[in-house]
């Protein structure tokens, strides 16, 4: 019996020195010295940046000089050598421009003039049949509203 005694006031002993050792652990690594975050005392200088991509235009040939710039239009031109340039004339030059264009040449873009920058187009007016519905949540102008 003195034994049984042994092995469970030993085994007590054991469990209280593992808690003690514990627990001056974690207050040992709760009450180190932190060290404090530095305040700047100047300016402060920003870190790296990340650069802007910014697209640029391709060399632009004027073809009417006497038009003022908010009136042209710009055309971009892929030339079949890999090469874009780019054109500035009036909108009523775009269609007959394009019709000349050399074989391989094709058109990749077209601006329009700045003076027609922010203006809406045209509405078209709906049919009389729709204008029973045109107001329907989830339908588009001149189609029927779609059934359940």
């Amino acid at each position: 019996m003195p034994r049984k005694y042994f092995l469970i006031f030993s085994s007590a002993g054991v469990i209280v020195a593992i808690f003690v050792l514990l627990s001056t652990y974690v207050r040992s690594v709760r009450s180190s010295p932190q060290e404090s975050t530095p305040t700047p005392s100047g300016p402060v200088t920003p870190g790296p940046t990340v650069p802007i991509y910014l697209p640029s235009l391709p060399p632009l040939t004027d073809l009417v000089p006497e038009v003022p710039l908010i009136d042209k239009s710009t055309i971009i031109i892929l030339h079949a050598d890999g090469e874009y340039e780019g054109f500035l004339l009036t909108p009523d030059m775009i269609d007959a421009f394009l019709s000349q264009l050399p074989a391989g040449d094709q058109l990749d873009d077209i601006i329009p003039p700045q003076s027609l920058m922010g203006h809406e187009p045209p509405q078209d007016t709906p049919a009389p049949e729709n204008e029973a519905y045109p107001d329907t949540p989830g339908t588009v102008m001149g189609t029927p509203p779609s059934s359940p």
